[in-house]
Order: C-alpha cells, then structure tokens, then sequence
C-alpha cells in the first residue's frame, strides 16, 4: 500500500511541475490603460508608419513582451498581465508563478509602466524610449497586427492597451569582442553617470547584460524595471559607484571565460 501510495505521490508531483497551462499569447493578456485624470494625449507622429506592417514577437519577461517593427529600427513594449509560458518543460520555478499568477501581477504591470514613464520624462537619451501609451489618449489611435512566438497573427487595439516604443539596440554581449571591450567600458561609465546624476538608483543587486545595448556609438538601459527614483542628487557619486562595481564584477567573470 505504501508503494502505491509513494507511486501516486511521485506521478502528482511531476504532473504539478512538468505539465504546465499553456498560457498562449492573446491580447486579453495585456495589461490595459489606466483612466486619466484629465485628457491625456499620445504623440508619436510616425506611429501608423511603423505599424503599417505587423510586428514580430522578439521576446518575454515577466512583466512585457516584446515585438519588433518591419524595418528592425523600433520595439513596441506591451505590459502583461500574467506571464507567457510557451513551453511545457521542467520548470518549477515558473509553475509556482503560474500557481500564483493573479496575486498582485496588474500591480506590477503598472509600477513597471510608471518606471517607463519616468524614462520618457528624464531618460530619453539613457534608455531610447520615444513614447509611452499608458492612460487612454484622446488621441484614436489604430489597430495594430502582432506576430506572436507561435508565428498566428494577433490584432490588437492600441487605444485599450498599455505600450512603449523604444529605440532597438545592440545587446551589449553582441558587440563586445576584446578590442571592443575598452570602448563599450567607456560608454557604459558614462551611462551610470548620466543616470545617476538625474537622481535615479537601481534596486538589482547585480548587472543584467540583456538589459543594456549599444545604439550610434551610446550605451542605452534598455530595461528600466529596476530603476527607482531617488530625487536627492547630491550624493549621486554612491550610485554611480554602486553601478559601476556591478558591471566590473560582471565583466571579470567574463573575461575568466576567455
């Protein structure tokens, strides 16, 4: 008896882990605009030129998806809801989340959204972020057809949802050979510093190097769901070394690869 019951244990607990809700991507899962105070309005001049051809999904975190325009120049950032999982693999990390998926996520999806919001407003040049769609706009806006990881196309309705349009930029891994390493150094210290200088801190502990990207010759933080607003800028010189011995101690781990 107890070997059945062990048995039965044993099969419960894979199934838990390894067979996972194909939590497919739809539109119903983005996260949608919140109601303004006052008329709010969306200025991207070129919008309905850089949606005339359907995005192409180039990613997922836990908080956005991403998708790429035709021309391979700009990325349309949607906030989720819930997470995308879009493999059924041995991942129990990711089947806890998916337990708990509702607990707190559009909370989440919107602090993410202010932090993207601030960008816009003080870090334009830091992290190329052009605009952000986050209170339903005066403004009508089009529909817009994504390409999703499955390859099905998806209409959304840009006046609903929540979105960035950011400048797209090299990963930094992707354009750091050894002769390179000097240049990309000198353009990332200079990134800390811009940043910090505007009063803002990073709440990681360590350095993300998918989160940082080189575009015409300037470091960019491509990824500011870490960042904080810390206003006080007088002792900016604390961050700006926190920063750097961040991306130091990267860095040595990788050149120990070499």
């Amino acid at each position: 008896m107890k070997k059945i019951v062990s048995i039965l244990l044993i099969v419960l607990t894979g199934g838990f882990f390894c067979i996972t809700r194909p939590d497919h991507f739809t539109p119903e899962i983005l996260l949608e605009t919140r109601t303004p105070a006052e008329s709010d309005s969306f200025d991207l001049a070129n919008l309905s030129e850089l949606i005339e051809k359907p995005l192409h999904y180039i990613g997922n975190g836990l908080e956005a998806v991403a998708f790429v325009t035709h021309d391979d120049k700009y990325v349309f950032k949607f906030f989720l809801k819930r997470q995308i999982l879009d493999k059924l693999l041995f991942k129990p990390k990711k089947r806890w989340k998916q337990l708990f998926s509702n607990w707190g996520k559009i909370d989440t999806g919107h602090e993410t959204l202010k932090k993207y919001e601030w960008a816009h407003e003080f870090l334009q040049d830091e992290t190329g972020v052009l605009a952000v769609h986050a209170a339903t706009s005066s403004l009508q806006l089009p529909f817009c057809t994504l390409i999703d990881y499955r390859g099905k196309k998806q209409k959304v309705d840009l006046n609903k949802v929540a979105f960035v349009v950011q400048k797209k930029a090299k990963i930094i891994t992707n354009c750091m050979d050894r002769e390179e390493f000097a240049i990309v150094n000198s353009q990332l210290r200079e990134l800390f510093s811009d940043i910090a200088r505007k009063g803002f801190v990073s709440k990681s502990h360590t350095f993300n190097p998918m989160n940082f990207a080189i575009l015409e010759g300037r470091a960019l933080m491509i990824d500011v769901g870490k960042l904080d607003f810390a206003k006080a800028t007088d002792s900016y010189e604390i961050e700006e070394s926190k920063l750097n011995a961040r991306y130091m101690s990267w860095m040595k781990r990788k050149l120990e690869l070499y």
